[in-house]
């Protein structure tokens, strides 16, 4: 028994499944830009150009971008520590009333 199989179907809907599967990632890579705080500018713009048309290259691209939002944080919290240390070595005027 032979099986026939339509090839122009079967490629037409090849292709169609690659080219959701490719858009479905690129989705997901600008997602994580936003989430690593790039939502806006030249950075996000090279990103997802990169993930569109060089596939998994784009996403290591995206994978490797430092996370703006949590260097935002980790120095916001030196600053604090940096000010609690100051006002530690400080004496204060309470402790002499």
């Amino acid at each position: 028994m032979v099986i026939k199989v339509n090839v122009p179907l079967f490629l037409a809907s090849s292709v169609t499944a690659l080219i959701l599967l490719h858009t479905l990632v690129a989705i997901h890579m600008h997602m994580s830009m936003e989430w690593k705080g790039y939502a806006r500018g030249k950075i996000h713009t090279i990103g997802l150009i990169i993930c569109i048309f060089f596939g998994l290259f784009g996403c290591l691209y995206v994978a490797f971008l430092p996370d703006k939002l949590k260097e935002a944080r980790e120095e916001q919290v030196r600053n604090l520590l940096e000010m609690l240390e100051k006002q530690r070595r400080e004496p204060t005027d309470s402790h002499n009333d």
